[in-house]
């Protein structure tokens, strides 16, 4: 069993940015708040990640979420600590797995 994503989960981008989480209207809560869906809005703000050019570096930084293997349980489909969030540039370009810390204690889904 996986813990469940809520809003309280803190979320960063493989190079260090944070993640703010939009959670859009549902009935399903946990003890820290409304349970987070892959439809949820997830913005990845102040990625400083820059790819090799040559000499120089082209910005390139994380700024939203995709989601993969939510659980599709209570009333799913939700994110759970086994969902796997790939960070997305704003050119479209995987560039990383998104970091999960703090999910809620107390709320466990498959």
């Amino acid at each position: 069993m996986a813990k469940f994503l809520t809003e309280a989960t803190e979320l960063t981008c493989p190079h260090g940015a944070s993640v703010t989480v939009t959670a859009s209207e549902q009935s399903v809560s946990a003890t820290t708040g409304k349970l987070l869906k892959p439809t949820d809005s997830f913005t990845v703000s102040g990625c400083q990640f820059k790819i090799p050019a040559g000499p120089a570096q082209i910005p390139s930084p994380c700024t939203t979420i995709v989601w993969m293997l939510p659980t599709m349980r209570v009333q799913g489909p939700f994110l759970t600590q086994s969902s796997i969030g790939l960070c997305i540039s704003a050119l479209g370009f995987p560039q990383g797995t998104l970091i999960i810390a703090n999910p809620d204690p107390r709320a466990e889904g498959m």
